[in-house]
């Protein structure tokens, strides 16, 4: 199975720097600009084989697949198993004030640890990892286009490569990350 998957475009808190994790919030004007490019990619480069968007129920993730779904022309599927991962206290706060690299990065991703009142890293992964088997038994051949949240795009990355969540690169706004799961 074939996995398109796209970051949200700019949201108004990544603007601000602010970090959202489960926190609701719309896109910027430079977010839904660069979710019609990315649409306007899709509809020249990739999307011949997608018959459905499907997307987080968060707004700036369902903001962002709407705008694609008009440039394709596709449904959009809303599922609560790719939304973003719950940071707990860590949201709404600035990166700045995390300590980005120590804090945020030792709670993000070690299996067994979640900001207070968030979401392990095993709880996000689980969820991710039964979204893409049951679409996968669905159709083995499809090609999926999800339109989520960088946490969701790091735990696609892991179960389809087989590889640790710690250490994947920041994954930029409404840019398409490619697999084969």
């Amino acid at each position: 199975m074939r996995v398109l998957l796209v970051r949200h475009g700019e949201s108004m808190l990544n603007k601000q720097g602010i970090l959202q994790g489960a926190t609701d919030g719309p896109l910027s004007e430079k977010g839904t600009e660069q979710a019609r490019l990315t649409g306007e990619q899709l509809r020249t480069e990739q999307s011949q084989d997608v018959v459905c968007i499907f997307s987080s129920p968060l707004r700036r993730a369902r903001e962002t697949a709407d705008i694609i779904a008009d440039v394709l022309h596709l449904p959009v599927q809303v599922d609560e198993r790719i939304r973003a991962r719950n940071l707990g206290v860590l949201e709404g706060r600035r990166k700045e004030e995390v300590q980005w690299e120590q804090r945020l990065r030792h709670h993000y991703y070690l299996p067994a640890q979640a900001p207070e009142g968030g979401e392990l890293p095993e709880h996000m992964l689980a969820r991710v990892k039964d979204f893409l088997d049951e679409q996968k038994t669905r159709d083995p051949d499809q090609t999926l286009l999800i339109v989520t949240h960088q946490q969701v795009v790091h735990a696609s990355i892991a179960i389809c490569r087989d590889v640790p969540l710690a250490g994947l690169n920041e994954v930029m706004n409404a840019v398409m990350t490619k697999l084969d799961y």
